[in-house]
């Protein structure tokens, strides 16, 4: 998920830069670690609350940006500093929708596996460990995206990506995966003869869980 335009705050851009030069001598990107909450806090003045705001968020994003990765500990990390920054109440909801998507990707990493009860027939030793709603899948034909399903449920088994249609079920075999990607599109899954499209609210997190079941089968792509 990109961090473009997000954990970022605007303020008149000539007194800010004055600010800056200000507040770096006695906090900044180098030293925030060790100054203690309450005297982050002390720093506040309401004549230069806006230029405060920005300046916090702005070593933020900067350690975001040196330290982004999608595992507990860089978002248990960055949970801490925008709760010592008193920045929380100062969030929109993509910057939030932002956290959402690395508390799911680093679930679906660590959960325990346990096998689904589902109302269609597995293979004896098949188990399903995922399952996602509201995913569409399409066939990549000529460039051209054709819906075989625009919103279903998907199951991800030891064998197969499943969708779940009304009347059938849709596979995809891992035996015909040939190789996986994020892109604009979707989740690109590239088989022997075709090239399917999955669409969801976070495509990287179905990819997540495609790349966990891969590693847990011993499968290289």
């Amino acid at each position: 998920m990109s961090l473009l335009r997000l954990f970022e705050r605007s303020s008149n851009d000539y007194a800010y830069i004055r600010y800056r030069l200000k507040m770096e001598k006695h906090f900044n990107f180098d030293n925030f670690m060790h100054i203690p909450k309450w005297k982050i806090k002390a720093f506040f003045k309401i004549r230069e609350e806006k230029d405060f705001l920005r300046y916090r968020f702005e070593i933020l994003k900067k350690w975001m940006h040196k330290n982004e990765f999608y595992d507990r500990e860089y978002i248990e990390k960055l949970e801490k500093i925008i709760d010592k920054f008193f920045l929380r109440l100062e969030l929109n909801s993509y910057e939030y929708e932002y956290l959402n998507h690395y508390h799911n990707i680093v679930f679906a990493k660590i959960r325990n596996l346990k096998n689904l009860i589902c109302d269609f027939p597995v293979d004896k030793n098949e188990k399903v460990y995922y399952k996602y709603e509201n995913v569409g899948l399409y066939k990549l034909q000529d460039n051209v995206m054709l819906p075989i399903q625009k919103s279903g449920e998907i199951f991800i088994t030891t064998k197969k990506i499943l969708l779940n249609r009304d009347i059938s079920i849709y596979p995809i075999d891992f035996e015909t995966i040939v190789d996986y990607k994020v892109s604009m599109r979707g989740l690109e899954i590239y088989t022997k003869h075709n090239i399917y499209i999955l669409k969801c609210y976070d495509d990287y997190l179905i990819y997540t869980s495609l790349e966990r079941i891969f590693k847990l089968q011993g499968i290289k792509l």
